[in-house]
C-alpha cells in the first residue's frame, strides 16, 4: 500500500535534515522532468484553509492568524519548536489533510502519464511516510554542516539552527530508512554527479514500465 494507490506511479520519497540540501536535489529532479510534489508547500496551502487554521488555533491555545485570516507561520513555528506536545498536535491536524492533497496530486500526475513522481518530504521518517513510498532518498551531511547552512540561509543564530535540527528525526534514523543516500557534505559538483546517477536509475524504471 502506497500513497499512489493503484495508479501504477512509482513514488520516490526525498528527505533530509534542515540544511541538508534536499530542496536543491528536488530542483535538480524537477529540471530533469520528474514531477516534484513539495509537501512543505502543500502544507502551507492546507494551513490557509479557514477550517484548518481554526483547528490549529484551538490546538495551540491561541489565535495564530495574522489578523487578516492568514496563518502567522512565524508564531506557529515559535510555539511548536519549543513545545513537543503542541508540535504533535499540529502534525495530527495537518498530516492527514496533506496526505489527502498529495494523493490527489499524484492522481493528477498519473492521469497525465507520469510514471515516476518525487515527494519532497522534510518529515518523511517522522510521519512514517517512508513506508508509503517505493524508494527513500536521503540527502545527508554532518550535523554541524546542517546547522551552519541553516544559519547562513536564514540569518538565524546557530543555537536556533541546532533547535531546528533537533526537532527532526535523528540522522541515524533517516539513514536507516534510506534506499539511496546522497552525500552533500562537499562541493555542489559532487552532489550533482550523485543526482545524475539517481536520474539514470529513475529513467531505467520508466523504460522498464513501458515509458
Amino acid at each position: 500500500m502506497t500513497l499512489a494507490g493503484d495508479t501504477g506511479v512509482f513514488l520516490v520519497g526525498l528527505t533530509g535534515g534542515v540544511g541538508s540540501g534536499k530542496s536543491t536535489v528536488g530542483r535538480m529532479l524537477a529540471q530533469a522532468g520528474f514531477p516534484v510534489i513539495d509537501t512543505d508547500r502543500v502544507g502551507h496551502e492546507v494551513l490557509e484553509r479557514p477550517a484548518v487554521l481554526a483547528r490549529v488555533s484551538a490546538a495551540m491555545g491561541q489565535d495564530v492568524s495574522d489578523g487578516a485570516g492568514k496563518p502567522d507561520r512565524k508564531r506557529i513555528g515559535e510555539i511548536v519548536f519549543s513545545d513537543p506536545d503542541r508540535r504533535a498536535a499540529l502534525e495530527e491536524i495537518l498530516h492527514p489533510e496533506i496526505q489527502l492533497e498529495v494523493k490527489r496530486r499524484i492522481g493528477d500526475c498519473a492521469e497525465s502519464g507520469c510514471e515516476v513522481v518525487v515527494l519532497e518530504v522534510p518529515l518523511l521518517v517522522e510521519a512514517d511516510w517512508d513506508r508509503l513510498v517505493d524508494l527513500v532518498v536521503v540527502v545527508d551531511c554532518p550535523l554541524e554542516v546542517q546547522v551552519a547552512r541553516y544559519a547562513a540561509r536564514t540569518g538565524a543564530a546557530v543555537r536556533e539552527g541546532q533547535g531546528r535540527v533537533a526537532a527532526q528525526a535523528g540522522r541515524e534514523r533517516r539513514l536507516a530508512a534510506a534506499h539511496v543516500v546522497l552525500d552533500n557534505s562537499g562541493a555542489l559538483e559532487g552532489l550533482e554527479r550523485q543526482v545524475t546517477r539517481l536520474i539514470e536509475h529513475l529513467r531505467t524504471l520508466e523504460r522498464g514500465s513501458g515509458g
